[in-house]
């Protein structure tokens, strides 16, 4: 692995609270069992197991089939086996169309309306669902590290951090369009407060690209993308931003994939009528 001691990791929330994930700094690693221990405990609790569950509670109408589902109120049908004919009838949506049933044996419910498919589907063998509850382990830690000055003395100051344009502009008859590619780059302390100018903008250009990079602890969006196209953004963290993480408008062809976006919280209330709307994705 390429942890190292010192670096830092983010432990994501396992409750309905988004704000309840641990962020630790490394202390040691046990290669022998892969043990890793962090200078401080976690504030908060972090659940994690595997679950199974019937695929279907009894609702009084017997075992539905599992390639259907009943909503039905009251059912009186009959299932004979694995692609057997049912009469019945139902009040709602069971599993088959006009008595015809997809059933399974012990009488499954049919009705008038067509059958719903179950997703995901059960275990073949338990006829169980199975759910893998785990927090996500970040590691957000970085060789390169671009990191927007804050000077304490100046008032404020901690609400101006660095800004990252791409953008397009004419110059002399020229049109000159930027292009960014970032891969394993944390970029800290960006965003202006209350502004447009967000940690990085990707504005009115096209194919660029932010791998496996972190954007954190942003004085406004992490990351905003406008009026673009082709943008790749893969396997990237962002973290603790104002309002929102990442805001797309106006875009095409956009590929947004196995990122993680967490933290997002509400500006410092200026005024009694402040109404803040955030998420991680807009």
């Amino acid at each position: 692995s390429d942890w190292l001691p010192g670096d830092i990791i983010i432990v994501t929330s396992t409750s309905f609270d988004h704000l309840e994930y641990d962020t630790f700094e490394i202390e040691s690693i046990d290669s022998s069992n892969g043990l890793i221990y962090t200078t401080l405990p976690a504030q908060f609790f972090h659940y994690g197991s595997d679950i199974n569950y019937p695929a279907f509670p009894d609702d009084g109408c017997g075992s539905v089939p599992q390639s259907s589902s009943n909503n039905g109120n009251t059912c009186n049908g009959q299932g004979q086996g694995p692609g057997g004919n049912g009469n019945g009838n139902a009040n709602g949506i069971c599993g088959g169309n006009n008595g015809q049933g997809s059933g399974a044996q012990g009488g499954a419910c049919t009705g008038n309306g067509a059958g719903v498919p179950c997703s995901p589907n059960p275990d073949p063998d338990t006829g169980n669902f199975h759910v893998e509850t785990r927090a996500e382990v970040l590691h957000i830690s970085r060789s390169i590290n671009i990191i927007g000055h804050i000077d304490p003395t100046v008032a404020n100051q901690e609400r101006h951090g660095l800004y990252m344009l791409v953008d397009q502009f004419n110059s002399q008859g020229f049109l000159y369009k930027g292009e960014l590619h970032l891969s394993n780059v944390r970029i800290q302390q960006g965003g202006q407060y209350d502004t447009s100018k967000h940690a990085v903008v990707i504005n009115n250009v096209s194919d660029c690209s932010i791998r496996s990079s972190v954007i954190d602890r942003s004085h406004s969006y992490s990351l905003y993308v406008d009026n673009s196209d082709r943008i790749e953004i893969s396997y990237s963290v962002f973290h603790q931003s104002l309002l929102s993480n990442i805001v797309v408008e106006n875009s095409n062809n956009m590929i947004i994939s196995d990122n993680v976006a967490l933290g997002a919280t509400k500006r410092p209330i200026t005024n009694v009528n402040q109404v803040d709307i955030f998420a991680n994705y807009a």
